[in-house]
């Protein structure tokens, strides 16, 4: 099962801030043009895929999975943060490292956009699988799209290889994009403006760009869980995601953890400051609905800046669920 192996190579982080790419030209690739009747969206995304036959839209992640073969799937990941520093995570030697072996690396070709494919062998427990990946992105953010299959089935593999082929971007403008949510935050009672939108979330700084280029670092985040869970011990859960930020998140004692109420939904706030930088302190509110759904806002500011806790306070209680 790769799966785990999936998991690990989808990078969902806060925000991925530092940014090398690799150069040939490629022409298969129409990822601009306007989606056909045989494509079909990949929920919670801007993308669009002609799929191979017997797939199923999965309730697990953004993507397809397909039936009678739980080692097969395509993944859809939306990444905040710069092209290059999502591009630099998948060098030859990095994937080496987890049993990948790069048969093919190209540049497309995109206006607006960079974009790498990538062609890989991935052995893992002495099975042979097959990838190809497709990284598309800008300053703001990315896409990953993923397709796996086993190596040793010609025909499937080569059904996927088309499968990413078919790839297209929507070019949704942005408030269509959010009129899509199901859930609004007012960033005006904050002082803060949209950065930029991912699949199921929104990014705000003070200035509206990722990184900000103000004084003021904070950065603001939105989202809503691509899969339902079945969530025993939430508060536990919603300590344990602190481990997925960049840099050391602790509370001070148990006094940081409580229980709140938002819009009809109940869940934990955690405040916490980063061990190993003074200068970073992190608050997080993990919302739950009755049917295995969250939604995560988390803001990494400047401790040292007594009032943007006021303002972070203002910008998360205005989420509400439409």
């Amino acid at each position: 099962m790769p799966f785990s192996s999936i998991s690990r190579t989808i990078i969902t982080p806060f925000i991925v801030w530092v940014l090398s790419i690799f150069a040939l030209t490629g022409q298969e690739f129409n990822l601009l043009s306007l989606p056909t009747d045989a494509h079909e969206p990949i929920p919670d995304t801007r993308i669009f895929i002609i799929p191979p036959p017997d797939y199923n839209i999965s309730e697990r992640f953004a993507g397809l999975e397909f039936q009678g073969r739980p080692e097969t799937a395509i993944i859809v990941a939306t990444i905040p943060g710069p092209f290059s520093a999502t591009i630099r995570r998948f060098n030859a030697d990095l994937l080496d490292l987890r049993n990948m072996e790069v048969v093919e690396r190209k540049m497309i070709p995109v206006k607006g956009y960079r974009c790498v494919f990538l062609e890989l062998n991935h052995d893992e427990d002495q099975i042979l699988y097959k990838k190809y990946i497709l990284f598309i992105g800008d300053e703001n953010h990315s896409f990953i799209i993923q397709a796996i299959a086993p190596n040793d089935d010609e025909d499937l593999v080569l059904q996927m290889k088309e499968a990413i082929r078919s790839t297209i971007i929507s070019p949704l403008p942005t408030k269509s994009t959010r009129a899509l949510l199901d859930y609004k935050v007012d960033e005006k009672k904050g002082d803060f403006l949209l950065a930029t939108i991912l699949s199921n979330g929104m990014v705000f700084t003070r200035d509206g760009k990722i990184p900000p280029e103000v004084e003021d670092k904070t950065v603001i985040f939105f989202d809503k869980s691509h899969t339902r869970l079945r969530i025993i011990n939430k508060m536990q859960f919603a300590m344990d995601r602190l481990s997925q930020y960049p840099g050391v998140f602790k509370v001070n004692n148990m006094d940081d953890v409580i229980k709140i109420k938002r819009s009809r939904l109940e869940g934990y706030e955690i405040n916490a400051h980063n061990a190993n930088n003074a200068n970073e302190a992190l608050k997080q509110i993990i919302l739950y609905d009755k049917r295995g759904a969250y939604y995560v806002m988390t803001a990494i500011y400047d401790p040292a800046n007594k009032s943007i806790l006021a303002d972070i306070d203002r910008i998360m209680r205005s989420f509400k669920k439409k």
